[in-house]
């Protein structure tokens, strides 16, 4: 789980235009949490504090988190799953589960 702390003076809410609806809404101590990864990489890229890591959610999750780069290739393979320039299990296994999010 991400824990995000928002910047001060930042509005509690923040608005995406590029879909025309809200990205986020932090709650009243100016913090969210989120299993998203997408979206703690863009607040903490809009100069967000980012702490924690994602808990797997994916069908891949339980079997796959403790697993080794060797098995977490073999799995990507067999379900045709492109690591790109992954070479850590925590690379693999965050690519692991972004194709299976979009599949």
């Amino acid at each position: 789980m991400f824990r995000i702390r928002k910047q001060l003076h930042t509005p509690n809410m923040i608005w995406n235009p590029a879909v025309g609806k809200p990205l986020c809404k932090f709650d009243d101590t100016g913090t969210i949490e989120t299993d998203d990864i997408e979206l703690a990489d863009r607040l903490k890229e809009m100069g967000h504090e980012v702490s924690g890591e994602a808990v797997p959610d994916s069908q891949a999750s339980h079997s796959q988190a403790g697993a080794s780069v060797e098995d977490l290739r073999d799995y990507a393979a067999e379900r045709g799953i492109d690591l790109g320039g992954a070479t850590t299990a925590k690379g693999m296994l965050k690519k692991i589960i972004e194709a299976e999010k979009v599949g």
